[in-house]
């Protein structure tokens, strides 16, 4: 999967679009392009593997009488 990403600091990587190997098929099957994930990858000599995904798919902010509400998160 392609994915454009922020600093990974644990593999020392800028941000970037890139090609990720899935450990396993099922954890894309409900994304869609464009949305928004948070993942984990390891390292496997040149290539990187997600072994963990969320899907986030934010809801947006409302404000009622003069309050905001922070942006609620769902994980699939």
């Amino acid at each position: 999967m392609t994915l454009r990403h922020g600093d990974i600091r644990s593999l020392d990587m800028p941000p970037m679009t890139m090609v990720f190997h899935v450990s396993d098929n099922r954890l894309i099957e409900s994304l869609a392009p464009g949305d928004t994930v948070r993942f984990r990858v390891i390292a496997e000599g040149a290539r990187y593997r997600i072994t963990a995904l969320e899907n986030v798919r934010l809801q947006a902010l409302t404000t009622r009488a003069g309050q905001n509400r922070k942006p609620a998160a769902n994980r699939v």
